[in-house]
């Protein structure tokens, strides 16, 4: 698939460290308030908003993000843990902080979400591509 071998055992195994990644991330007592008051919501509001398909939605997703991160890690033949890392780092960077920048600007959105979303998914993908990367592809 995808011009390349995936490991398929390192594609659920990084999706769920972007699971467990975006719970401690978002909590209240690391950036959950500040992304809380970006978005213009109450803990209340997120509590009654909550159901656990969100979780399997994010895990899913999280599975289509590892899976092309290992296609791009194939893609440039490289392997190992830093390897990976770097890769999924520079993705995170060139691709998704950039895209956020752009729908932030138009939506009006504060610098501080930008920065909390940004961050955290500049910090999953490349924890996601240490795990692909320490797996082997």
């Amino acid at each position: 698939m995808l011009g390349v071998e995936i490991n398929w055992l390192a594609i659920p195994v990084a999706a769920l460290a972007s699971v467990f990644v975006g719970w401690l991330w978002y909590a209240p007592f690391v950036f959950g308030t500040i992304w809380m008051r970006g978005v213009g919501k109450t803990k209340e509001q997120l509590q009654a908003d909550f159901h656990p398909g969100m979780i399997g939605g994010a895990f899913l997703v999280g599975c289509v993000s590892a899976l092309f991160l290992s296609a791009f890690i194939g893609w440039i033949e490289t392997g190992g843990w830093f390897a990976g890392a770097y890769v999924g780092f520079y993705a995170g960077i060139g691709f998704v902080a950039t895209g956020f920048a752009v729908n932030d600007i138009f939506e009006k959105r504060p610098p501080s979400l930008w920065l909390v979303n940004a961050v955290h998914h500049v910090f999953v993908l490349t924890a996601m591509g240490a795990i692909i990367g320490a797996m082997g592809r």
